[in-house]
């Protein structure tokens, strides 16, 4: 399990340490991605912003922790996207905040996270989170050892991911 959390961390640090410090003026930009409906197996539906070619053989579930999905947020998950990875975000945001004050709170982000890496699951896809920041590079660790035989990889970044 180590070999594919030490390999899918380098693959995404390799991919993106090029470019994820370089995010450009996004004030008038258009996403290339877009936003679709998930729902959790009891029935809870959120949105999840989805980029990247169907095809992709390695998902990304990018969990940004406080940000949210804010522009900058959405623009990296675009540049990870165009890489050729299948990206979804999953921008809890404040909402995860108010959802840490209530064990419900918690057990619903764990059922949409787990949703969102069903979704991204597909035959011969390596599925790897990806969190920045405090909270979601802990929302990343979380997602991946809840999930261990589905996802490959786990990346917690808390700090200069931006």
């Amino acid at each position: 399990m180590w070999r594919g959390i030490a390999a899918g961390l380098v693959l995404i640090l390799t991919s993106v340490s090029g470019w994820a410090h370089k995010l450009p003026d996004l004030s008038c930009r258009a996403f290339s991605g877009k936003f679709v409906q998930l729902a959790t197996k009891s029935g809870h539906h959120f949105e999840v912003y989805r980029t990247g070619p169907p095809s992709a053989r390695i998902g990304l579930l990018l969990l940004p922790g406080k940000a949210g999905l804010d522009e900058h947020t959405l623009a990296w998950a675009d540049r990870v996207g165009a890489q050729g990875y299948r990206v979804l975000t999953l921008g809890l945001g404040h909402a995860s905040r108010h959802a840490h004050a209530a064990a419900r709170g918690h057990g619903r982000r764990a059922a949409m996270e787990r949703a969102a890496i069903e979704y991204l699951s597909a035959p011969g896809r390596k599925v790897i989170t990806f969190g920045w920041g405090h909270a979601g590079a802990l929302q990343s660790l979380e997602a991946s050892a809840a999930d261990p035989h589905d996802v490959s990889g786990t990346v917690a970044c808390d700090g200069g991911c931006r």
